[in-house]
Order: C-alpha cells, then structure tokens, then sequence
C-alpha cells in the first residue's frame, strides 16, 4: 500500500463483509421468532414461549452432544460466570420484546428494539474500547433516522393497550438487555467454542425461565407445545448466525445493523398480520436498507 493511502476502516477495527451478512441472517430469524407470541394470538405469555423456546434448543444441542459420544471435555468453559450473565441477559431481552411485539405493532415494537444497535454501539465504545470509524457512526445515525421515522409513520405506540406506556418501557429495558448480551457474546466468542456457548445459554436461560414460568403456567396443545418447541432449533440457526458475525466483525460494527429489525418488522406484520406499512413507513425502511449498505461497504474504497 503507498504511504499517502490510509484504510478505510481504523486499524482497531475488525471488519467483514460476511460477517455483517450473518448478522442481518440472524435479526431476520430472530424478528422471526419474536412474532411467534402475536400468532398464539396472546394465548400465551410471552416469558412461557421464551422458556419453551431455550428448552428446545437445549434438547436439540443435548441430542446432538449425545450421538457425538457426549464428551465432557466438549463442555468445559473458562468462563462460567459470564455465561450466566450473557444468558440472564438474553432471556431478559428476548422475553421482553417478544411481549412487546405480542402488545404494540410489530412494526413500532421492532422500531424500539433498534435501540439495542445504538446501545450496542455505545457499550462497545466505552466498555470495549473499540474505534469506530466515523463513516460507521454517520451510518448508525442514518438507520437510526429511518427506523425513527418508520415509528412516526406508523403511529402505533400510543395505541398500545389503551395509551399504556408499559409495553413501550418494557421494549427499551429489552433492547438495553439484548445489547449487554452481545458484548458477552463478542467476548465468549474470542475464547470459547461455539457449541460451549450455545450449551451453557439454552441451559442456564432455559433453567431460569422454566422457573419462573412455572409459578403461573398456561396450558397448552400438544401442537402449540411442539411449535414452541421448534422455536429451539431456528433459534440455534440465528445463535450460530450471530457467532459467526462476532467472530469476523467488532461489536460497533454488528450492532448498528441491528436496524434492519425493522425493515423485517414491517415485512412479517405485512405478510403474517396484515399491518399494511404506509408510504413513510417505507421510505422509513429504505433509509434503513441504505444505512445497512452503507456499513457492509465501508472498508471499499470512495
């Protein structure tokens, strides 16, 4: 490289383009599984789906461990403690959105779970350390703008369960989680193998959830049982998406493009529910997919 040429991307940065690409793979999964509770029609509380979920993907890993000769060396972990932390934080954060997506529209309560991208991005700037570029923070804004303006668009907080604010502080205490838990992520990804962290998360979350959940159970069909079941497995898909992300790519660069969330939102809400999205909803979301770009082309020369 001549010496006048200076990167794109700061040398503290550890960039991908395919590792932004298993992100956004994995928020469309996720978006996937966060609508389950709204196709139960609120039958069942979210925090109950959540731990059928983990319990899935738990037995799925266990089955899987199993027919490989269940080895116990497999199983060892450096870091026990965070992984307890990193699964407190992810069932945190996915039982909260998925109640918000269950009793706002799905389109604003992804708009509130962007928020997770920003605080992801600021985390890993005070906590990580990491640098990132200024291209990558005008990027940031943009999606931000867009999904803000998805959220005006669509005009859905307000109605949620009679002007209540609840589901709407619940969502951002979901996004605050969701985001802790990617650092874990990003820090139990330089040390550990992807199948110790997908072991100890479905355990630990699948544990706590259960025990709570069980204090106030909702029944439930043998087919609603085993559909919440398989949330398990796809959740593993996404869980390995997002490994994958980590590995390749820095906190501040996965997080931002945690906006895509809403452009996905509107998508399901239109083809599942039926929430048609206005013209500002999708110019909303075209601002977001440019943003989106915009970050998977930053390290190409201008």
């Amino acid at each position: 490289m001549p010496s006048h040429a200076k990167p794109a991307v700061t040398p503290a940065m550890t960039y991908s383009a395919a590792g932004v690409g298993w992100a956004v793979l994995a928020v469309g999964i996720f978006t996937l599984i966060f609508t389950s509770g709204k196709l139960a029609g609120g039958q069942v509380p979210a925090l109950q789906i959540m731990a059928m979920r983990y319990l899935g993907a738990f037995l799925t890993l266990a089955v899987w461990w199993l027919a490989r000769g269940g080895q116990v060396a497999s199983l060892r972990t450096q870091r026990p403690g965070r992984h307890v932390l990193r699964a407190f934080t992810g069932a945190a954060g996915t039982t909260a959105a998925m109640y918000a997506a269950t009793h706002l529209p799905l389109a604003s309560a992804s708009a509130l779970g962007l928020l997770d991208g920003l605080f992801t991005l600021a985390l890993a700037v005070l906590l990580l350390h990491e640098r990132p570029p200024l291209r990558l923070w005008l990027a940031s804004l943009l999606c931000l703008a867009g999904a803000l303006g998805v959220v005006v668009a669509q005009a859905g907080l307000p109605s949620a369960q009679g002007g209540s604010l609840v589901p709407v502080l619940v969502a951002v205490m979901g996004a605050l989680f969701i985001a802790c838990e990617s650092l874990l992520l990003k820090t139990l990804s330089r040390s550990e193998s992807s199948f110790t962290v997908l072991w100890y998360v479905n355990l630990i979350a699948a544990v706590l959830l259960l025990s709570v959940a069980a204090l106030d159970w909702t029944p439930m069909s043998a087919g609603m049982t085993a559909a919440f079941l398989a949330l398990g497995p796809l959740s593993l898909v996404a869980m390995l998406c997002n490994l994958r992300a980590f590995r390749l790519c820095d906190a501040a660069v996965i997080g931002p493009l945690r906006y895509t969330w809403i452009v996905f939102g509107l998508v399901f809400g239109w083809l599942l529910f039926g929430e048609r999205p206005s013209a500002g909803a999708l110019a909303g979301a075209a601002v977001v997919i440019a943003g989106g770009v915009w970050i998977a082309r930053l390290r190409r020369p201008r």
